[in-house]
């Protein structure tokens, strides 16, 4: 069901870098009506030697052959941004251009039909202190502040979803002649806000930016990644960063404390939250969404 994609070893801390260790968890969700359904999340986790970073990605895959998507970018966009000639010198100009480059070959091989299937994509890349992330859709990127007290702990955000109703990405998408429009179920609960061409009731993407999801380019749904560069400040404790399965029904501030609560612990940090948004998710809804996680803890000392 679920597998830890990736660890660091313990106190293993990553050369160059204020990251002390880091662990990824992908884990299958559940759908009723498809009991062999596929994991359509991916992740990746890469450390770089040579420029003494560590780059890591997640990839939320959707529509019929959005697992094959995902992979494509997780097994391709890694090794592409390490041969970017921008990467020892600009992580953001060899991820955002890779990104971009990488869904140009799969749009173009036609070996995925991504006619309606896509992933989004948060990708992050930590050299020194050094923090700079790309986001397609709306997966997240968060990071947790110890406040004044030394205890506490605050999320902060790093990341913004894509959602459609956003008012600039709603903006964009009727400029090109896209709908917003959420749709209301047979038990009077209102749907998420999605995407529709102008006449017909395609795709119903409930994101504004993927990878792939040709149909949905057409109704102004982009590709290009939103791109944040940052200075990890000294007093944050570690980042997390997943597909919507953990943030669907799971608040920044759930998370945060949640992890605080694992002492350190990555792997029993990552259970603990798999384990209650599978609750939360079983709570609200008949099915559960594939969800991955990654979670690196940060170490200033040094």
């Amino acid at each position: 069901q679920s597998k830890v994609k990736s660890a660091s070893p313990p106190g293993g801390a990553v050369k160059g870098t204020v990251v002390r260790s880091y662990v990824g968890m992908s884990k299958k969700g559940y759908a009723p009506y498809n009991i062999k359904k596929e994991n359509q999340d991916s992740c990746f986790m890469h450390e770089d030697p040579k420029t003494e970073s560590l780059m890591l990605g997640v990839f939320d895959g959707h529509g019929e052959h959005g697992h094959h998507v995902s992979r494509f970018m997780e097994i391709k966009l890694p090794p592409a941004v390490l041969m970017h000639p921008s990467w020892a010198t600009s992580p953001k100009t060899a991820i955002s251009e890779m990104l971009v480059a990488e869904e140009k070959k799969i749009l173009k091989s036609r070996q995925i039909n991504t006619s309606l299937s896509g992933t989004t994509a948060v990708v992050a890349a930590i050299r020194g202190s050094a923090l700079t992330v790309a986001n397609i859709g709306d997966s997240r990127l968060i990071i947790a502040l110890r406040g004044e007290d030394g205890t506490t702990l605050k999320p902060y955000s790093v990341t913004e979803d894509h959602k459609p109703d956003t008012p600039k990405e709603q903006a964009r998408i009727e400029r090109s002649g896209g709908r917003v429009w959420a749709m209301t179920y047979e038990d009077g609960v209102a749907g998420p806000a999605r995407v529709w061409l102008k006449n017909q009731d395609l795709p119903g993407l409930a994101m504004s930016r993927s990878i792939g999801d040709e149909v949905a380019k057409r109704a102004g749904v982009v590709s290009t990644p939103e791109m944040f560069e940052y200075e990890i400040p000294p007093q944050t404790e570690f980042l997390c960063m997943a597909t919507d399965g953990l943030w669907e029904f799971m608040s920044n501030q759930d998370v945060v404390q949640i992890i605080q609560r694992a002492k350190g612990n990555g792997r029993l940090a990552v259970e603990n939250l798999m384990a209650e948004s599978e609750r939360r998710w079983k709570k609200e809804e008949p099915v559960v969404d594939d969800t991955t996680i990654v979670l690196a803890y940060f170490d200033f000392s040094s």
